[in-house]
């Protein structure tokens, strides 16, 4: 009998499968429920963002035009409010921190933290599968941690995570989508994955190359519809490891191996949809099933340059520009900010939908307020 999670081996290398029904029936008939939330930072222009429209077929307000591809399996939810986020002062790491625990924040600058559990955690404590291999939960991000030791009277702690295990313990998110790759298809310890990619490198091969001859023999177990599935997610899989600077060729036999580009060689576009493409792949073939994205940090002051509003870059810092939302100029530059963030969204529901994942798993988009001008922590 072959277990439901089949993992290939070879030279120090795996690679985890995509659910296959031929392989379980009992797998077909009780998918996975899974988790992915997303964080957008600095909050909205709410008349922008809310629609004027209920039920399914509402019209998608400005910042949200992004969404069209995906319309139908979004639901834009009004009315929630996350209180314990609103403090009086320091707004978004209070926010940022009540993010997915719902409590309030311990005023610190120091190291005497303290949150919540985050909402994730309680569902990875829930649903996390207990295969050898299986990462309990993932968190990514596509900024680094803030440099300066406060980030608005607080520590920066709370505006650069999201996670947190318990009331004292954030988890720190994982950037680079290289690291990321490796963990997920090199071993689960981040250490061995970097030397196993370094051997990879020197052996010109790719770790699917490794697995190339285990694949042609799964190939004639499985059904038709099975072996179309196998070959897509292969071929997801390789499409991921050539846009991370990896080995291209063919599937089979060895090929040139290249040098990895740093991440900074990656344009934030590129390296967010990269991430987007490396979280549906561990959601398929159930690697982890709760994963929490953080397309930046709290009260991000990251500059836009590559959008342009009337012909002109966007090069102001992000949070400033956020507080001037009532000015007709900025509020354009907001939007188009947003629509942006969402059409990375977007994106990443395209891909769940892609592999048939939306009917078990939830999705959750916010930002750590709701309206970026007036910081307001309701609706």
């Amino acid at each position: 009998m072959i277990s439901r999670r089949a993992l290939w081996a070879g030279a120090g290398a795996s690679i985890a499968l995509p659910l296959l029904p031929s392989l379980s029936r009992r797998a077909a008939a009780q998918a996975p429920k899974r988790l992915a939330v997303w964080y957008i930072p600095n909050g909205f222009i709410m008349r922008d963002f809310i629609p004027t429209t209920q039920g399914s077929g509402y019209t998608l307000p400005a910042a949200l035009t992004a969404l069209a591809p995906v319309k139908e399996d979004v639901a834009v939810i009004s009315g929630l409010d996350n209180m314990p986020g609103e403090q009086g002062v320091g707004d978004h790491p209070m926010g940022t921190g009540a993010f997915l625990t719902a409590t309030k924040v311990n005023r610190t600058t120091g190291s005497n933290v303290r949150a919540g559990i985050s909402m994730d955690q309680v569902a990875a404590n829930a649903i996390a599968s207990t295969a050898a291999g299986h990462i309990k939960s993932l968190q990514l991000g596509a900024e680094g941690s803030s440099r300066g030791p406060t980030c608005d009277f607080y520590t920066c702690t709370y505006t650069d995570n999201i996670s947190w295990s318990s009331p004292t313990t954030p988890m720190p998110k994982t950037i680079d989508p290289r690291v990321v790759f490796d963990r997920l298809f090199a071993g689960s310890d981040p250490n061995a994955s970097r030397l196993e990619a370094d051997r990879r490198r020197a052996l010109d091969r790719s770790v699917l190359d490794y697995a190339l001859a285990e694949s042609n023999t799964l190939a004639t177990q499985l059904g038709a519809r099975d072996r179309a599935r196998l070959d897509e997610y292969l071929t997801s899989v390789r499409e991921v490891e050539m846009r991370l600077g990896g080995q291209p060729g063919p599937a089979a036999g060895t090929c040139s191996a290249g040098e990895r580009p740093a991440t900074a060689d990656m344009d934030l576009t590129k390296r967010i949809d990269v991430m987007s493409d490396l979280m549906a792949l561990a959601l398929s073939c159930d690697r982890t099933r709760v994963i929490t994205f953080m397309l930046g940090n709290g009260a991000t002051e990251r500059s836009h340059p590559f959008l342009t509003v009337d012909g002109r870059a966007i090069t102001d810092a992000y949070h400033p520009l956020t507080h001037s939302a009532q000015n007709d100029s900025w509020r354009k530059k907001i939007n188009e900010i947003s629509r942006w963030e969402i059409a990375r969204f977007a994106y990443f529901v395209g891909k769940l939908k892609a592999a048939s994942l939306l009917d078990s798993t939830i999705v959750f988009l916010s930002s750590e307020m709701s309206d970026a001008a007036s910081h307001a922590h309701a609706d």
